[in-house]
């Protein structure tokens, strides 16, 4: 747990370093086991300087479906953190 705050800590320090755009950024992910990194995520790029910076989109389905990386390239979403 430690080293996923430290990550977090260095994406968004390199994130508020970057160039300023009034586009919002995707923030993909792709849940396999456990969603709890994506609620980190999520968390931690909601708040502050980053508050309303990004729009979040879940690749993979909830159930087992088969197809599930075909649909998610169909829908031509370019991620900016995966």
């Amino acid at each position: 747990m430690k080293n996923l705050k430290i990550i977090i800590s260095v994406l968004l320090i390199s994130l508020s370093n970057s160039a300023v755009s009034e586009e919002k950024m995707n923030a993909c992910f792709i849940t396999i086991n456990s969603s709890e990194e994506k609620h980190q995520f999520k968390k931690s790029l909601s708040t502050g300087a980053n508050a309303g910076k990004f729009e979040f989109h879940e690749l993979a389905p909830d159930s087992d479906q088969h197809g599930w990386f075909e649909n998610a390239c169909s829908k031509k979403i370019r991620c900016d953190i995966l």
